[in-house]
């Protein structure tokens, strides 16, 4: 037993009966708590008195494990390891700190190929339980740098140099959302726009690396596991009556570190040289388990292990076949359950859990150069065109037929091929090469995807907002009566162009923010700062943003009307006469150009508005079957259908 839980157990025996008797139990769990969270790190060899000094103190919060990692970092690159004496040249490193939501500092490092190297793809690093990406992974990172890539890899809160009780892992699905958050702010980093981005993840960073999977099926590009965390081995687990004993005092000491530990160094590096480096790594985590950690981890195991059928991702799963920590058996599942039709199993013969850092250097060097080349193949230019390549002409799917010279991507399209003498039907199942010229592709914009026409208009004392009423899927109408304005309060209004399911997200969450708003203050929000409102929302998703863009209106102090609209990301755009958005934006422009006039009445400004959008969705293909329209003043609202053309 631990001396300092010893003498607390004989602090506690020493206490006379009447004193024990008076005590509440929550003064004993005081005093017995603090001899359950401390431990005492065993002396370093080899380095001076004062650097075991610091590797010894209390490492539970961030700032005592930065202060080891810096009096550390420099020995960390003369250990006699061949990530470290094999580091190429001219790798460039950058460490820097994000703010995550919950406000905690995560730690976040790149390692890009040397300058004038071309980056192929982004690798995005998950480590594993007690980990951290500045130590070993730090040499495995500039192995794959040094092939072409850009890798990226933040410490989870809670262990490294981030933020967090050291060790502690309240809830896994934050976890995942954490690194979703800040994986997002790294693919939006200029020198990754419009590269593949692939999730690497080791151990427990591989249950991590599936969760953000699961969680957003289509934005990566594919998915590496090295001795993935899908369940643990009932080797490691204690017996199933103690387990559910620590769950259930996981609700009452969920920070406590009395899961039962065990010696598994040995299971982990199969090179005994390279196990003794560990103790270097002093902001690992190598402390019992606190309770609540381990059964979030079990969780988390679980959740996965029933969804593996929903990994569809191009896949590699790389596994020493003697690992004892996590079961091999498993990834053998994973591999055969995943739907992914791109996906490779590598099971390394008497290797460890840890085969990335912990093997013989040839191994090491085996598994990473098989990391690589999978990378390489799925990254190589297909018919001679680079992944996400520019196409120099293009031509809209509606609007004028000549074709204009395109400057944003294809990647932010849907693109089908349109091929000459072909029916449209037709094209979409027909194989098609980019490099031929003699083949136009038809390209629809993500915001044109469903179709919108949305104007908002000012007049005396009043404003009108009105759109069209069809829901389409491209040139497929699906429905005539959808509703793009809604109503906020009875003087404030918006109306969202743009995806269609976007739309409806949006609204939502609009509604609840003032209505959240109303029971605080006890008044409807006024326009302007509805609008900073949107703004907001729209920015702070800016990395993955609402496809659709705002038209709000609304009459302000002394009935003024306001109107504004933004893009998806939530630049306001103000107007004192009109304001338009979606797929028919151009020609409502022009019509309401010709038409407007300051100070219209109710009526009068009806019926400008109404013509305005009528002769509008005339000249658009995407947006029409009639409109909608709100006339507001300040005594009342009027709401009034239009019929149109009706194809």
């Amino acid at each position: 037993m631990d001396r300092a839980l010893t003498s607390r157990f004989d602090t506690l025996s020493t206490l006379s009966p009447n004193r024990y008797r008076h005590r509440s139990s929550l003064t004993i769990t005081r005093r017995f708590a603090p001899a359950i969270v401390c431990a005492k790190r065993s002396p370093i060899d080899g380095v001076s008195d004062e650097l075991n000094l610091i590797a010894s103190q209390n490492l539970d919060q961030a700032p005592a494990r930065r202060r080891a990692r810096s009096a550390f970092v420099d020995l960390q690159l003369q250990l006699d390891h061949c990530l470290f004496k094999k580091a190429p040249i001219g790798i460039r490193t950058e460490e820097w700190y994000e703010r995550n939501s919950k406000g905690e500092e995560i730690f976040c490092k790149s390692w890009l190929p040397k300058i004038g190297d071309e980056i192929k793809a982004a690798v995005c690093f998950c480590h594993g339980y007690g980990s951290t990406c500045t130590f070993f992974f730090d040499g495995i990172a500039k192995q794959i740098a040094g092939s072409g890539y850009g890798v990226y890899a933040i410490d989870h809160p809670g262990f490294g140099l981030s933020d967090g009780l050291h060790g502690h892992i309240p809830s896994f699905d934050d976890l995942a959302e954490n690194a979703i958050d800040q994986f997002t702010k790294m693919k939006g980093r200029p020198e990754l726009r419009n590269l593949p981005r692939f999730l690497l993840g080791q151990s427990m960073g591989g249950a991590v690396a599936l969760k953000i999977h699961l969680k957003e099926p289509q934005a990566w590009d594919g998915l590496i596991l090295a001795a993935p965390m899908c369940k643990i081995s009932e080797d490691v687990k204690p017996p199933p009556l103690v387990l559910k004993a620590l769950i259930l005092m996981s609700t009452l000491f969920p920070k406590a570190k009395l899961f039962p530990k065990r010696d598994l160094s040995e299971f982990f590096f199969r090179d005994p040289s390279k196990r003794k480096l560990c103790e270097y790594d002093v902001i690992c985590y190598d402390d019992q388990t606190r309770l609540k950690t381990a059964v979030e981890l079990l969780n988390a195991t679980r959740d996965i292990e029933m969804q593996v059928d929903k990994v569809s991702l191009p896949l590699l799963i790389l596994h020493g076949d003697a690992d004892k920590v996590t079961d091999p058996t498993v990834s053998k599942f994973l591999h055969e359950h995943a739907i992914s039709q791109d996906k490779a199993l590598k099971l390394y013969p008497g290797g460890y859990h840890c085969i990335l850092e912990g093997d013989t250097d040839e191994n090491i060097f085996t598994v990473i150069n098989d990391i690589v080349a999978w990378l390489d193949a799925r990254v190589a230019p297909k018919s001679g065109l680079k992944h996400r390549q520019r196409k120099p002409y293009i031509r809209k799917l509606y609007g004028r037929n000549s074709e204009k010279r395109c400057s944003r991507t294809l990647s932010n399209y849907f693109c089908y091929p349109k091929i000459p003498n072909v029916p449209w039907s037709g094209a979409k199942t027909r194989p098609y090469d980019l490099n031929d010229e003699s083949m136009d592709i038809v390209v629809i914009q993500i915001l044109e995807y469903n179709g919108s026409a949305v104007v908002a208009m000012v007049g005396k004392n009043c404003f009108a907002i009105a759109s069209d009423r069809r829901l389409g899927v491209q040139l497929q109408t699906i429905a005539t009566d959808f509703q793009r304005i809604s109503k906020i309060h009875d003087h404030l209004f918006i109306g969202l162009s743009g995806l269609a399911t976007d739309v409806q997200t949006l609204y939502q969450r609009l509604v609840f923010r003032h209505k959240l708003y109303q029971l605080r203050e006890e008044r409807d929000m006024k326009p302007e700062t509805f609008a900073s409102l949107v703004s907001a929302i729209l920015y702070e998703k800016r990395f993955g943003p609402f496809l659709c863009q705002p038209v709000i209106a609304g009459l302000g102090d002394d009935n003024k009307p306001f109107i504004c609209t933004m893009d998806s990301i939530g630049a306001k755009e103000l107007a004192k006469d009109f304001v338009v958005s979606g797929t028919a934006s151009e020609s409502l422009y022009g019509a309401c150009e010709a038409m407007y006039k300051p100070d219209m009445e109710a009526e009068e400004l009806f019926e400008t508005i109404s013509q305005a959008l009528l002769s509008s969705v005339d000249r658009d293909c995407l947006s029409g079957w009639g409109g909608h329209v709100y006339v507001v003043t300040p005594n009342e609202v009027k709401e009034r259908i239009l019929k149109g053309r009706m194809d």
